[in-house]
């Protein structure tokens, strides 16, 4: 805040506190026609809207230039003649050189006349009782104004969220129910049938039924497969005679003859019972002697299966390129063991079985063998202990009745509240209880005021013109009277602050990349201290470029707005206006792009008439005229040719001279003419 702003506050409640002189209005007389109205009500501050009606208005809605209206009120019985006598008079302590006038006017607008009385108010009257006591406060005196406040006040209150569990927890959704395993049932059967699921014994007949299902097929990755003569693919690794092994190479090694990987120190040769190429991945006989010798290269890859009682080699493999199914047909393996995942209806299945040879074996949740023949299988798959069925409660749907989880009946009860809640009136809302009589009125508003609107008396305080970026403070009192020292009798205090600043709009503040600015809007802009490069918009009329490092606050306000003088010296021309009110200039130079027609010409406005822009040039990329300056005035764009002042002084020289008369020329008097050029295109 302002050094002056703190003198002005302090300045007031110096005034209140030592009793000396915050006169408070009185209700009009005889003597005194016109008076403001009671209480403080005169610190309620109004303003020209833009079709000359007056209305309330916020402290920092003035400029410098503005009006400031302030209500009065009138004595019935006073006659014309002694309120046309009535002057306004002001008794500033700061800022009364920026008044320019002040006086009593006759104009059409809306007033307030009297403070509300604030009450505070109860709900009452809803079918669930936590959405009832809820307290607020309003100086309202519309009903639908309170009832909106009342919706308000529950939503925001503790009690709301009370609400919506009290009814999601009563009978409209909370009901018996059966639980067995964890699980609800609505009725006690429906549990008993699920008990009597799990617990039930597998027969035979359900067994071999299973068996039947399972024993063709086994899952490798996502394809499913026929069983196979051998060793089976477990989920990674392999199963051979009930056991897990984790790669072939581990499970080859565990078969009754011994395999082993041949190093390449010996030769190997193919015999005449040769069944294939190793190195594709088929089998064939091996012999330590042969007709074709084997590549050492190719021995890496090659398993020899040795006979542990002769020490013959009798098979060999390409384990790196031989299949699933090769390797469970050609290997010296005996039994399959297959691991297969699948679901069914009934309740005795476990979540993945395995079977071994033409004997199926079921795996248990724990991952153990279910058994090693039908008798034990069956058994191992009936129910272990019998769960007990719990009777309670469980959320049901209204409409459906099925069962639903709390977070749904939470939903729907929340919906219920805001329905009572949307559909509440004037009689859920208590009469009302008087707490406090405001003092003072808060400005801009008449929510809460008893007002009147018309014909009537104001006292219309205009200000000076300015359009610096400072604030400048009205404080002290402005009174009503006949002469100057009735006024003195009738006063009431003003304390306003007129500024060009927006004080709603942050994005002027501290800017330090780009800017936005409307044609008629406050645009007083202050500077980020790391700012560079700034672009200022001027909404789809211009745009301006520039270093805005170091600098300080700049109104960039601008309008649109016709000038009739400028724009009568020429009539023969369809022109437009780009305005900047307050002729800014920045610390440095920057580039102003005025959007255009490509034919178009720019002028500078001025009094005397339209001035060419030096530099200025038609940008066709940008179509906007480009203006290097540091100093943003007013801009003319025309659709023909203006004759510029200097053209116009110059027709003046000329015809003061003795060159014949049409010539112009550039003052050397050797009669030669050489055109100025227009800024225009």
């Amino acid at each position: 805040m302002k050094a002056k702003r703190l003198t002005a506050l302090a300045l007031a409640a110096l005034m209140t506190a030592s009793g000396t002189s915050v006169a408070f209005a009185e209700t009009p007389t005889k003597d005194k026609p016109l008076t403001f109205y009671d209480g403080a009500i005169g610190e309620q501050l109004y303003m020209m809207d833009e079709d000359g009606y007056i209305v309330a208005a916020n402290n920092g809605d003035f400029a410098p230039g503005d009006d400031i209206y302030l209500a009065l009120q009138d004595y019935d019985a006073a006659s014309k003649r002694e309120l046309d006598r009535i002057n306004a008079y002001e008794f500033l302590d700061i800022g009364d050189k920026w008044v320019d006038d002040i006086d009593v006017v006759y104009k059409k607008g809306k007033w307030i006349e009297q403070v509300a009385t604030s009450k505070n108010y109860t709900t009452k009257g809803f079918a669930i009782d936590d959405l009832n006591g809820i307290q607020f406060e309003s100086r309202s005196t519309n009903d639908a104004t309170l009832i909106e406040e009342a919706k308000k006040a529950i939503v925001s209150s503790s009690k709301y969220e009370a609400a919506i569990v009290a009814r999601r927890d009563s009978p409209k959704y909370v009901k018996d129910a059966w639980i067995y395993d964890g699980d609800y049932y609505p009725t006690e059967d429906a549990a008993k049938k699920a008990q009597e699921a799990d617990n039930q014994q597998v027969t035979e007949e359900e067994f071999d039924k299973l068996y039947e299902t399972v024993k063709e097929y086994y899952t490798v990755g996502t394809e499913t497969v026929k069983s196979l003569n051998g060793i089976s693919k477990a989920d990674s690794g392999f199963i051979w005679n009930n056991t897990y092994y984790a790669d072939k190479n581990s499970v080859m090694q565990a078969q009754t003859k011994v395999w082993k990987k041949y190093d390449g120190s010996t030769v190997l040769y193919k015999n005449g019972k040769n069944e294939g190429d190793p190195t594709d991945g088929s089998v064939g006989n091996v012999a330590t002697s042969g007709t074709e010798e084997l590549a050492s290269g190719e021995g890496t890859n090659i398993w020899v299966n040795i006979d542990p009682q002769s020490g013959e080699s009798t098979r060999y493999v390409d384990v790196n390129k031989i299949t699933n199914e090769d390797f469970a047909k050609h290997l010296s393996c005996t039994q399959v063991l297959n691991e297969v995942y699948f679901d069914t209806t009934t309740n005795a299945v476990r979540t993945d079985v395995v079977y071994h040879n033409n004997t199926a074996y079921f795996k248990l949740s724990d991952g153990s063998f279910a058994g090693t023949d039908k008798s034990q299988l069956m058994s191992n798959l009936s129910a272990g202990d019998e769960k007990e069925i719990i009777k309670g409660t469980a959320y049901y749907h209204p409409t459906t009745n099925n069962i639903i989880g709390q977070t749904e009946a939470h939903n729907l009860a929340k919906t219920d509240v805001d329905t009572l809640i949307s559909g509440m009136n004037r009689n859920n809302i208590s009469a009302g209880t008087t707490i406090q009589t405001r003092s003072g009125s808060p400005t801009g508003s008449y929510d809460g005021y008893v007002s009147n609107s018309g014909f009537a008396y104001w006292v219309k305080i205009s200000t000076e013109k300015s359009t610096s970026t400072k604030e400048f403070d009205l404080v002290g009192e402005i009174g009503v009277g006949s002469t100057k020292s009735k006024a003195e009798d009738n006063t009431v205090f003003l304390d306003v602050t007129l500024t060009n600043r927006n004080w709603n709009e942050d994005s002027f503040e501290n800017v330090d990349s780009v800017a936005d600015i409307e044609p008629g809007q406050r645009a007083v802009l202050s500077f980020a201290d790391d700012a560079d490069d700034v672009v200022i918009e001027f909404g789809d009329d211009a745009y301006y470029e520039f270093n805005a490092r170091g600098q300080g606050r700049v109104n960039f306000a601008y309008n649109t707005n016709f000038d009739r003088d400028f724009a009568y010296d020429y009539d023969h021309a369809n022109i437009d206006f780009i305005n900047f009110v307050a002729e800014p200039t920045t610390n440095k130079t920057g580039t102003l792009y005025i959007y255009a027609d490509e034919d178009s010409y720019i002028y500078e406005v001025t009094s005397k008439g339209a001035k060419k822009i030096n530099g200025a040039y038609y940008d066709d990329d940008e179509g906007a005229w480009v203006i290097r300056t540091r100093h943003l005035t007013s801009y003319a764009i025309s659709d023909r040719r203006l004759k510029t002042i200097d053209q116009m002084e110059d027709d003046k020289n000329s015809s003061s001279s003795s060159k014949p008369s049409g010539s112009q020329g550039s003052g050397s008097g050797n009669g030669n003419y050489k055109p100025i050029p227009d800024t225009g295109r």
